[in-house]
């Protein structure tokens, strides 16, 4: 194994906390936050008080946007191009949420969906957003990192994978 990847590891087993396996024997606090979801959004805003002729507009612009979504594009640059909320240039990341810190209808959909789920075109006061769970769980929001180490593409995949390994068990 490379040093760098050794390195990785002690540090991962050094710092990261072990936790409960079973949620029933972790603290009510453990239990809320490993419900958070990481989510990203493509938001298509309709202006107010609400035009008939703006609303289909953004309403066919979010129908475009999703038909994108099944054939392949990748969300973050869907974002980028579609959406007209204040995340759409970090490619739609909105951050992370338990259950309560959302309006009930988006809500309701964000924690049904599981990790790399996107949802249906919702019609929410704003306008129409489409919703992507980026992450769910305990370390959703708190990516591992490597201390003292240059960030580098080989090792953000390498620290993706490790990290996908670490929050199934």
């Amino acid at each position: 194994m490379p040093y760098v990847q050794r390195q990785f590891v002690f540090l991962l087993l050094v710092a990261c906390p072990c936790l409960s396996q079973t949620a029933s024997n972790a603290p009510i606090d453990q239990r809320v936050e490993a419900n958070r979801v990481r989510l990203s959004e493509i938001l298509m805003s309709t202006p107010q008080p609400y035009d008939p002729a703006q609303v289909a507009e953004a309403r066919r612009t979010a129908e475009e946007a999703h038909q994108a979504l099944w054939h392949g594009q990748a969300f973050a640059d869907l974002a980028r191009n579609y959406s007209d909320g204040p995340s759409a240039a970090q490619g739609g990341d909105v951050g992370c949420f338990v259950p309560g810190n959302l309006a009930p209808v988006l809500e309701k959909v964000a924690f049904q969906m599981m990790a790399g789920d996107t949802s249906e075109v919702i019609r929410i006061k704003q306008g129409f957003v489409i919703l992507a769970v980026t992450g769910r769980g305990l370390y959703a929001c708190d990516p591992l990192q490597v201390l003292n180490q240059p960030r580098t593409a080989e090792l953000d995949h390498y620290a993706e994978t490790f990290s996908q390994r670490v929050r199934k068990k």
